[in-house]
């Protein structure tokens, strides 16, 4: 009897060991899926933290462009400017012109 019992003991801690690799195992399945989850929400952020960047730098881009725009349209106001003040002195000229025709007439 006393040989059978420790059979049954070995047979119980066998068992034991089984459910303890089993669970172990299932731990570690637990643990490969969550490093997965952690790498792909890093890689997320990553992948959301670059497109983040290139529309920081489209946006520069753009408001360089917009500054240039408003640059440009600051210059051909000037040049407005001046060709009214032309045009301005040469209808000053024509009337002067017309002044001294009429005087002669």
């Amino acid at each position: 009897g006393r040989l059978e019992e420790k059979e049954r003991e070995l047979e119980e801690k066998r068992k034991e060991v089984e459910e303890k690799e089993t669970e172990l195992e299932e731990n570690k399945r637990e643990v490969e899926e969550m490093m997965m989850l952690v790498i792909q929400g890093e890689e997320r952020e990553k992948q959301g933290e670059e497109r983040e960047k290139a529309l920081k730098t489209d946006l520069d881009e753009k408001q360089r462009e917009l500054d240039e725009r408003k640059r440009e349209v600051e210059e051909k106001k000037v040049e407005v400017g001046e060709l009214e003040g032309v045009l301005e002195e040469k209808e000053r000229e024509l009337e002067g012109v017309r002044e001294v025709l009429e005087e002669k007439e």
